[in-house]
């Protein structure tokens, strides 16, 4: 259950991130000069950003995060090892 939620957290985040894009005219404005630079790093941005939403989409994705079987908890080895104070 907690996984469902954080896929969909991302998957709003991602999706705000892809939305942001469409402010390229206005930045490309906003810095004249660096056309170039924007352009690039929006584009590696975007390329990310949209293999994040279809890597999130996949079936591969969803048997991982909706496991049948819980992973179990990690147990630390030295739970019940302690000795009494002066042994």
């Amino acid at each position: 259950m907690q996984y469902a939620v954080l896929v969909v957290a991302v998957i709003h985040v991602l999706i705000i991130q892809v939305l942001a894009h469409l402010t390229l005219p206005m930045v490309l404005a906003e810095l004249p000069g660096y056309e170039g630079w924007v352009i690039t790093v929006q584009a590696v941005s975007l390329v990310f950003e949209l293999s994040a939403l279809w890597w999130l989409w996949t079936p591969a994705a969803g048997r991982f995060f909706t496991a049948a079987e819980p992973t179990p908890p990690i147990r630390d080895p030295n739970v019940g090892w302690a000795t009494e104070p002066g042994e």
